[in-house]
């Protein structure tokens, strides 16, 4: 028998033992393995054989495999999501699955494959594994609730979802199609098909029926993170460690309650003040409302639970676990129906529950009339502006027009001065040619008779 510890790995060879230490292991038939390499150094978690014969331990230091006398270790180094190995299991495919304290790591054809939250896990902090007679693995996690994984998809389950607690430390399956889990506040049941029924997309809730104190539990507090932290006997009965001690259920001998409560709303809080009920309730503007519910069953009532809708408001149904009362604050002017259903301590569900009409009034501002004038005012102004622009754009139009004109005119008195002054310039340039032309006709004309008188003479000395 192989014996982890959180001191190392022991193993008992007889049918007595008393202590489980190092000293008794020295002078009994207990032996305490040395790890020259500090591999039992720390915590034993999971002990695991698989269909070969072969060991493999999950530590708080990684993964190690004892094969024919040889101990190999195997870290994130290799492949690994986390170092501290919290669980073991081998699928029907002869695959391995490792659950750390990093996540889900699986190991095929000698390679690793790890899954982490980016990937679609629940959490990274993996307590227990387990695969089913379909061959689909359930992932038990510290604080992220149950996971499942087939086809290479994951579908996570949550409080938010209806599952009791988000702490998975063990998941057994008794013979009547449910998931035993345990938790720090107790064990819990939900039925595998409905979960299957939720990951294809079948249902929208899960109902879990939670065994606490008044169901014979000493203590709520169960242990978890080692493998195994329960055990289904031989006989059907399930074992779950707790802090005070084993608890075992015998599944068989519980019998299921199929009647579910009547619900009643008891009572309606408008601003922290009852009110009477009516057929429809009148809200003022701004209000606070308080609707308190109760479903009726004398059965383990403290585990009844509730979910609600106010249609208008809420999309979907808010689930409420065991609290009794919905909160509303500062709803907008409208008509409203309040819905809540109750289950009883066995999941059966009260499908019609109970309603309440409620009408929020509007505030001045809200009201159509408020409303119909505002918007007639905004239209009026819009007018106003409207108009105003155009006429501001007519003037701007009339006063462009008017500029043109002048620069129109301004430039045609220029292109007249223009011309008269090109025609007065014509007209003195001409006057100074014909001036010019007339001076030099009279200086050829005195030229020539010039000339003429000198011949003359010359002429007149040559005559005898």
């Amino acid at each position: 028998m192989w014996i982890g510890t959180t001191l190392g790995l022991c193993r008992f060879n007889r049918y007595f033992l008393s202590d489980c230490d190092r000293n008794s292991g020295r002078n009994r038939r207990l032996t305490a393995y040395p790890d020259p390499d500090g591999f039992f150094s720390d915590a034993v978690w999971v002990i695991h054989q698989d269909r070969a014969g072969h060991f493999r331990f999950g530590t708080s230091k990684g993964l190690i495999k004892y094969e024919g006398g040889r101990y190999t270790r195997y870290t994130t180094e290799d492949g690994l999501a986390g170092n501290e190995v919290k669980a073991i299991v081998e699928d029907r495919a002869g695959q391995l699955w490792f659950g750390t304290w990093g996540g889900l790591t699986r190991y095929a054809e000698s390679q690793f494959r790890s899954y982490t939250e980016q990937d679609g896990l629940a959490s990274d902090h993996i307590r227990a594994l387990y695969e089913d007679a379909d061959g689909i693995l359930w992932i038990g996690t510290y604080d992220g609730g149950l996971g499942r994984f087939k086809d290479s998809r994951f579908t996570c389950y949550t409080t938010k979802n209806g599952l009791f607690n988000n702490g998975v430390f063990q998941i057994l399956e008794d013979g009547r199609g449910y998931f035993w889990m345990s938790c720090n506040r107790g064990i819990y049941r939900v039925k595998r098909q409905e979960l299957n029924d939720f990951a294809n997309g079948k249902a929208r809730w899960l109902t879990s029926v939670a065994c606490g104190k008044n169901d014979g539990l000493l203590t709520l507090e169960c242990n978890g993170g080692r493998q195994p932290a329960g055990w289904k006997g031989r006989d059907g009965r399930l074992w779950f460690p707790t802090a005070h001690g084993a608890a075992v259920i015998d599944p068989s001998r519980i019998e299921l309650n199929q009647r579910p409560p009547r619900v009643v709303i008891e009572e309606f809080r408008l601003n922290n003040e009852a009110v009477p009920a009516r057929e429809i309730i009148t809200i003022p503007p701004h209000s606070n409302l308080e609707i308190l519910y109760h479903g009726l069953s004398f059965i383990r009532p403290e585990h009844q639970r509730y979910r609600y809708q106010l249609a208008g408001i809420d999309d979907d149904w808010v689930e409420a676990g065991g609290r009794r009362a919905a909160y509303y604050t500062h709803l907008p002017p409208g008509k409203y129906t309040f819905t809540v259903l109750a289950a009883n301590s066995d999941g059966v569900w009260n499908t019609q529950g109970a309603s309440l009409r409620l009408e929020v009034l509007p505030a001045v501002w809200q009201a159509w009339w408020f409303r119909g004038g505002s918007l007639a005012s905004v239209i009026v102004l819009v007018l106003l502006a409207f108009q105003r622009r155009i006429a501001r754009l007519k003037r701007e139009h009339a006063m462009r027009d008017t500029y043109s004109r002048q620069l129109l005119a301004s430039q045609e008195l220029r292109e007249r001065e223009l011309d008269i002054l090109v025609d007065k310039r014509t007209k003195d340039l001409q006057e100074a040619k014909r001036e010019l032309e007339e001076m030099n006709q009279n200086l050829e004309d005195a030229g020539r008779s010039r000339a003429n008188g000198g011949l003359r003479q010359i002429g007149g000395d040559r005559c005898p």
